[in-house]
């Protein structure tokens, strides 16, 4: 079985470090700290964002799909696909 990194919350959890600290330390709310750190909910959203960046954007999608070198079937989807890979990646390097 591989093991794959521990979320921000698993580590605040691990820690004791509570959502209302983390609230207090950036000066916002226990409700937001908790929606930036869904990482379903983060996902959705700027999932959602993109696909609307691209579906809206014909000079965004011209550029993307060259350089992802995606075929005109379905391109919004597999550029949110390539992006969701590559935002995973990154968020769990850190």
């Amino acid at each position: 079985m591989q093991n794959r990194p521990l979320t921000i919350k698993q580590l605040m959890r691990r820690s004791g470090v509570t959502l209302s600290q983390v609230a207090n330390a950036s000066e916002t709310t226990v409700s937001d700290v908790s929606k930036l750190l869904n990482d379903n909910l983060r996902e959705r959203v700027q999932a959602a964002a993109l696909r609307l960046v691209v579906a809206q954007n014909k000079e965004v999608k011209d550029y993307l799909i060259p350089l992802e070198g995606y075929s005109e079937e379905s391109e919004e989807t597999k550029i949110v696909s390539m992006w969701e890979q590559d935002y995973r990646k990154e968020d769990k390097m850190v």
